[in-house]
């Protein structure tokens, strides 16, 4: 299982205004480098470095985002994260892709609760990419695969592969830091017997994922989401828990094959380029003979990094159903 590691930028970026390597001539891009110290509840103290790359509000063609993070457990363990979109690739056409590798352990909890019972050593290589066909200003339809191959301490090694296509309709004014509008997203994947060496059965999950951002004033926003998922046979599951969904549990800590959730989050600013956050989370797995239901509710805290505070580092601390308390220290916001 793939499990996302939470980290901190603990030194302002060293931020410069540069062409990436990729476009043909001189654009006005943002740069940005920073050492990377961190928290996450299962793992510990992190240590890296993070580069980032994304255009000015001055880029009306190629809107190239790029970032770039690796993560290092005191210890062997560690992860190397690229990930690249283009949504403009030329004409209508856009091409993201992502690339990861970790290697940081395998854990079990004890049920409900905040207690690893068990890690095992593990190795994962993760890719992705997909095709965007823009239709107007808001709307674009995508497809593309996925990968993932895994090898466990115990000698059990998945490997195992996807497709996927979706649609969605977004107009909200930032994708990273939304201030006001929506976004609909409906996602489809599609996994045949002979693409999974662990399963002999075609599997299927169908995702609707949808966010409004209601505006209070010019810095206060009061932000919702909704995320509803079905899958068929054992390829997909889905997961709560950790710094971007059920915040209070470990992440990947909960599962199901049908999963409705909410969050909701209300944004205001503190000082200068801090800003807080409270929220609350809530999941629902469907499961055949009974509901699971678990909540967590906190408050944390954004700081804009430079130069134009539109990346920022996320701190945040939940309670969960059982008064256990986790923070989560990770890049912009949850959605």
């Amino acid at each position: 299982m793939k499990r996302k590691i939470a980290i901190m930028i603990a030194a302002v970026a060293i931020s410069t205004s540069a062409a990436p390597f990729s476009l043909p001539k001189p654009t006005p891009y943002f740069t940005a480098v920073s050492p990377i110290f961190g928290y996450d509840p299962a793992y510990g103290t992190l240590v890296g470095v993070a580069w980032f790359s994304y255009p000015t509000g001055q880029v009306d063609t190629a809107k190239t985002r790029r970032d770039l993070n690796l993560v290092m457990r005191l210890g062997p363990h560690g992860a190397l994260n690229y990930q690249q979109q283009t949504p403009h690739l030329f004409g209508d056409w856009g091409w993201d892709y992502g690339v990861s590798l970790n290697n940081f352990y395998e854990y079990t909890t004890a049920k409900n609760a905040n207690e690893i019972l068990t890690e095992s050593s593990q190795f994962t290589l993760s890719a992705d990419t997909k095709i965007r066909r823009h239709f107007g200003e808001h709307a674009e339809l995508y497809a593309g695969p996925a990968a993932h191959w895994q090898t466990l301490e115990t000698g059990l090694d998945t490997a195992s592969s996807y497709l996927f296509t979706g649609i969605s309709y977004d107009q909200r004014d930032n994708p990273v830091n939304s201030h006001r509008g929506y976004r609909l997203n409906t996602e489809l994947k599609y996994q045949a017997p002979a693409m999974n060496n662990q399963l002999d059965e075609h599997s299927l999950q169908l995702t609707f994922d949808g966010r409004y951002f209601v505006p209070l004033s010019q810095q206060q926003t009061l932000a919702f989401h909704a995320l509803i998922q079905g899958s068929h046979n054992q390829g997909f599951n889905s997961d709560a828990g950790g710094s971007e969904l059920l915040r209070g549990y470990l992440g990947g800590q909960l599962s199901g094959d049908k999963m409705m959730a909410g969050q909701v989050e209300y944004r205001f600013p503190i000082w200068r380029f801090i800003r807080g956050v409270t929220f609350i989370d809530t999941v629902s797995f469907l499961d055949d003979d009974q509901t699971r239901h678990y909540q967590s509710a906190g408050a944390g805290l954004r700081f804009g990094l430079p130069p134009d505070q539109s990346m920022s580092v996320r701190l945040d601390a939940a309670v969960n159903n059982n008064g256990e308390w986790l923070s989560y220290i990770n890049f912009n916001q949850v959605f």
